[in-house]
């Protein structure tokens, strides 16, 4: 049966991947799917556009994408992504303004369902209102946001968070722009993009007042100035009564060992000079870094529930949120069982693992090469510390130079430009090395093909990296961490091999074996088919039929009800229609 679901995120779905991340990128094909099996999908999304042309919340409805309609609510009282509001946390509690707007789209569009992926942009009592409509109400847990203000669990976004106390640790966990001065920056940047005058002017206007506060503070300037050249004269007086001594570069060739051979000055044995630094000092800086080795057991926050700080306060209103919702889906059993940790009732969330769109792809995996040739592996994804770079960059530093000889790298990843350097010092010994800042999804299938591992080295708790995911459709074996949703996805030694999470070490030994099993009878090959994006949207679509039912008097569907009614939706052509927007259409 055809049903008006609402699907809530902060990013345009047209974008996809590109902005929003794996999430966005889900929807992206999501959407569609749902929209063809019949539903009447409605996209709305919200915190990323302001303007004062005019001021206060408003909605607008862009053009449609595969059937959806999808809305954009402008001038959001709550900023998207996460770490443009991590500074005012409880606008994501309570934001009148954008609950009495989300509350007319509601009144318009009277959906049977609303579908939150994502609460960045919006509010817990945005979530609230859906039910004072009649809909039901459905959040997927795609990452941690609703625990943590900043979304990944982790202290300055490097170590995994293990106590925030209290919220405490989060006021000073990120540094993150005031949410003010943010919304008048974006207010700029959009007035500047269009093309009126007047917005130019008042622009000008305000960059004119700003430089001539500038030019207003010479005598300040002056006075600094004047005194860093002081400095630098006392500095001056203070070298030249020093003795001059001047060295020649080089060493002395007075005798016939000065003129000897040294095996490590031989340039063709500099690979076997690595590691400069011993494995166990490389590992020592990294876990000052990034903390120790992880394990895989969801535990509670030991401070969770005492609410001292702001971040306490909203991660508490966040579970009660949850436990409001008719039901909550977890990507993982992991992130389930973290959620159940911290509050969630049991009976209210199940796991639903989503599907990926490469799924739909069966291309024949190509020969493998022998076991004399390199090990190619590679990296696909953004360069975020908790992705797991640094964590492959001190396993490598701590090989030896004939284990590196053995290993060809790629790496694909925006901001790469941060850490490309240091990988470009272990080339050679490194057999290969291929540094990219960017990829298109088009580009997926054949970079996973061309490689014999991908690389999923999370040294957080990943929910259900996506990129895992995509290189098992495509059978490259995944050298992935025991980390949140991974080892759901990888099993150790059948479809790829498993490395203690955030360690150095065990990612190093691993390394080892992925070079000892290739071209042997150990290399894995247990592949089972993934759920394609439409079986998931079938799966979802069943979910929602029974969730939504008239008869059901129960508020809290269960995992097995859903899965017996699963195959009973029958496909149908994607409707259209309109609506009536108080406002002007884009």
């Amino acid at each position: 049966m055809s049903k008006s679901i609402l699907l809530v995120n902060w990013a345009p779905i047209w974008k996809g991947a590109h902005v929003g991340g794996g999430v966005n990128g889900y929807l992206h094909h999501l959407g569609p799917a749902l929209c063809a099996l019949g539903h009447e999908v409605t996209y709305v999304f919200g915190g990323l556009l302001y303007t004062d042309q005019p001021k206060g919340c408003f909605s607008r409805r862009h053009d449609d994408f595969h059937g959806i309609r999808v809305i954009e609510i402008i001038n959001s009282p709550v900023l998207a992504p996460s770490a443009s509001q991590f500074r005012e946390p409880m606008a994501e509690v309570h934001a009148p303004e954008l609950v009495g707007e989300f509350s007319r789209l509601l009144r318009l569009i009277k959906p049977d369902l609303v579908h939150w992926h994502n609460i960045e942009g919006f509010s817990i009592d945005c979530v609230d209102a859906c039910r004072e409509f009649g809909a039901k109400i459905v959040y997927s847990l795609h990452n941690y946001h609703t625990l943590c203000s900043q979304v990944t669990l982790c202290k300055g976004n490097q170590k995994p968070c293990l106590d925030f106390r209290a919220g405490h640790d989060c006021s000073t966990c990120i540094q993150a722009p005031d949410p003010y001065s943010e919304k008048a920056r974006r207010i700029e940047r959009y007035a500047n993009d269009q093309d009126d005058t007047l917005e130019r002017l008042r622009s000008g206007l305000q960059k004119g007042v700003s430089k001539l506060k500038h030019e207003l503070s010479w005598p300040k300037r002056i006075i600094s100035e004047t005194l860093n050249i002081y400095k630098h004269l006392q500095a001056i007086k203070q070298e030249e009564a020093k003795p001059r001594i001047l060295h020649a570069p080089g060493s002395p060739t007075t005798t016939g060992e000065d003129l000897a051979i040294h095996p490590l000055r031989n340039r063709s044995d500099w690979s076997l000079s690595l590691p400069v630094l011993s494995a166990e000092q490389i590992d020592h800086e990294y876990e000052q870094q990034a903390g120790k080795p992880l394990d895989n057991i969801p535990k509670r926050d030991p401070s969770s529930g005492k609410l001292f700080g702001v971040h306490a306060r909203r991660r508490s209103e966040m579970v009660s949120m949850l436990n409001r919702c008719d039901r909550v889906l977890a990507v993982s059993d992991f992130v389930r069982l973290k959620y159940e940790t911290e509050g969630v009732e049991p009976e209210r969330i199940s796991t639903m693992r989503i599907g990926t769109s490469l799924a739909d792809i069966r291309p024949p995996r190509q020969t493998e090469r022998t076991q004399t040739e390199p090990v190619r592996i590679v990296f696909v994804g953004y360069n975020h510390f908790n992705k797991g770079l640094p964590l492959l960059l001190a396993a490598m530093q701590g090989m030896r130079g004939d284990d590196l000889r053995q290993i060809g790298l790629s790496v694909y990843a925006p901001g790469v430009q941060t850490i490309g350097p240091e990988f470009r010092r272990l080339y050679p010994p490194l057999a290969e090395l291929n540094i990219r800042d960017s990829y298109e999804p088009s580009e997926l299938e054949h970079i996973l093909t061309s490689h014999d591992v991908c690389y999923v080295g999370s040294s957080w708790w990943d929910p259900l990296p996506q990129t895992a995911l995509e290189s098992l459709v495509f059978r490259t074996p995944v050298l992935g961490a025991e980390a949140g949703g991974i080892p759901e996805a990888v099993r150790d030694g059948k479809n790829g091999f498993l490395f203690r999470a955030n360690d150095p070490h065990s990612l190093r030994l691993r390394l080892l074996d992925v070079i000892e099993a290739k071209g042997t009878s150990n290399w894995p090959t247990q592949f089972n088919e993934l759920k394609t994006i439409s079986s998931h949207a079938s799966e979802l679509s069943a979910f929602y039929g029974a969730l939504t039912t008239p008869s059901s008097n129960q508020s809290i569907l269960t995992s097995r009800q859903a899965e017996s009614v699963l195959g009973a939706h029958q496909t149908a052509q994607p409707s259209c229609i309109n609506l009536e927007m108080q406002h002007e259409h884009l």
